[in-house]
């Protein structure tokens, strides 16, 4: 409960501090993400990131509403005991496809797991990537996005309840929203791969 706890205070505060302040759907505005990613793979981050925005929003326009919505969605599902998200997986297949195999494995790594039945992989967020630098460049800013990286190092990934509980506010900068992009993606995939 403790990590928990302070998993929600980490995103609560932390993740807001990462570039401008005011809420921003704009990759440029993130001066952290400038600093670890080349233009080119920042306009591919830009393919998942659009593509996030749009399975949240569906057939609105991207702003905090949709994802104030998504959050309360993800609370009370959370809170009945079930993770469901609004991303479509063969969509998001198709979205991989336009992306280069280096940014694929600047973001994240496949792990294969084995059971009676069959060898299944999933992904998950690269150790060694580019975007982890990304996530420790804004933890030097940020006090609270460095024990948020720490949490995830120690949990050793990504998992549902890292953000239970959290209260959309509307001001969370681009780099928030990136990250909670790439959080959503990573886990839809680990939900919904088969193979």
């Amino acid at each position: 409960m403790k990590n928990k706890l302070s998993i929600l205070v980490i995103l609560s505060f932390g993740l807001i501090g990462c570039s401008s302040p005011k809420s921003s759907f704009e990759l440029s505005e993130s001066s952290s993400l400038r600093q670890v990613f080349s233009a080119e793979e920042i306009n591919e981050l830009k393919i998942a990131f659009d593509f996030f925005n749009g399975e949240l929003c569906a057939e609105q326009q991207i702003n905090k509403d949709c994802y104030r919505t998504f959050f309360q969605m993800l609370n009370k599902n959370n809170a009945e005991g079930f993770v469901e998200l609004p991303i479509s997986y063969e969509a998001q297949q198709n979205m991989y496809q336009r992306l280069s195999e280096n940014l694929k494995t600047q973001v994240w790594s496949r792990k294969w797991t084995k059971n009676e039945v069959d060898t299944i992989g999933s992904i998950y967020i690269a150790n060694n990537g580019k975007y982890m630098t990304y996530l420790t460049k804004c933890g030097e800013t940020d006090d609270l996005v460095k024990r948020y990286l720490d949490e995830l190092n120690a949990a050793g990934g990504i998992f549902p309840g890292m953000v239970e509980g959290y209260e959309y506010h509307g001001n969370e900068s681009v780099d928030f929203h990136l990250i909670m992009a790439i959080h959503f993606l990573t886990l839809n995939d680990q939900f919904e791969r088969k193979n």
